[in-house]
């Protein structure tokens, strides 16, 4: 059995899970191991576990680190039940950016008129600033992107817009199971009528909605929504690209995948595990158990939950 593995202390496989997954992201974990981070802080928690599990290659038990996992996501987590992998990704986001974030007050600026081009992405630095609440990261600035939502009314053509930051995207499972088409049907427009109010109608008339990807981050996660209403689980097969491309604001990104947690059983009962990708090697991280396996996990894969890709720097 090779070494890296984490022991699990009682239903922790999705926190074993995630920081392998984190642990094995070239870029997430520099940034931890770079941190300038205080003694005894969540960051500094993770520090620590990395230089052991990647760099001394051993196993361990993470006590202290679940210790402080549960007391810190205390609103969040209880001891003993079982943790949503994608909600732990957000919780632990959210804590490092805290923790890394140096204050940065961009001078507050109005809506602009949507054609306004360079006064549109000036307001967006400062929403995304005043989103952050006035932190700026390494962390953020490598793991999170910017949605541009846009709102037509088809009666008089006004168009309004907002800015929405992610961590992740949710993605359906469709009839065509493969990441990129899933991608495609969350950004199509849609059309609707009675749940919005045009400002210059002043009436809740017919509008189109867009997603538009106006900032990619560095590190994309993916959250495929395996579950239906928190009841019941969706095992269509997928199929998971080693890499793919991505057009935002005229330009073709390329990703290639890095990591994903796959989650067997069901909601109330199940078991998280992840895959690494080392080089042009597959690594399987079971808790304790690290073995090395092949690329057909990719294909026809019924319990990829989260995936985690890196742009491609070529």
């Amino acid at each position: 059995m090779m070494k890296g593995g984490l022991v699990n202390l009682g239903s922790t496989c999705a926190a074993n899970s995630l920081v392998q997954m984190i642990c094995r992201n070239s870029q997430l974990r520099n940034i931890i191991m770079t941190s300038n981070c205080q003694k005894d802080s969540f960051t500094c928690e993770l520090k620590e576990m990395f230089d052991l599990l990647f760099f001394q290659k051993k196993s361990l038990s993470p006590k202290k680190f679940i210790n402080s996992l549960y007391t810190e996501f205390s609103n969040f987590f209880y001891r003993g039940e079982q943790i949503d992998i994608g909600e732990l990704w957000m919780c632990i986001h959210d804590k490092v950016c805290k923790e890394q974030g140096e204050k940065v007050y961009i001078e507050e600026c109005k809506c602009p008129d949507f054609h306004d081009t360079e006064n549109v992405a000036k307001y967006e630095k400062y929403i995304i600033n005043k989103y952050n609440q006035h932190l700026n990261s390494q962390w953020c600035d490598v793991s999170q992107g910017i949605i541009l939502n846009v709102i037509k009314c088809e009666t008089c053509n006004n168009i309004t817009f907002n800015f929405e930051p992610f961590i992740s995207i949710p993605l359906d499972i469709c009839d065509n199971t493969d990441i990129s088409s899933m991608l495609r049907d969350y950004l199509k427009s849609s059309t609707s009528k009675g749940d919005w109010k045009c400002d210059k109608c002043n009436d809740c008339t017919q509008y189109t909605k867009k997603l538009q990807l106006w900032k990619l981050p560095k590190v994309l996660v993916f959250h495929i929504k395996r579950f239906n209403n928190h009841i019941s689980k969706n095992t269509t097969p997928i199929n998971i690209p080693e890499s793919f491309q991505i057009k935002s604001n005229q330009n073709l990104v390329k990703y290639q995948l890095s990591s994903m947690a796959l989650h067997y059983g069901n909601l109330n009962k199940g078991h998280y595990i992840s895959i690494c990708k080392d080089e042009q090697k597959y690594m399987l991280y079971d808790d304790i158990n690290v073995v090395k396996i092949d690329k057909q996990c990719l294909k026809n894969n019924k319990e990829v939950y989260i995936l985690m890709y890196n742009q491609a720097t070529n």
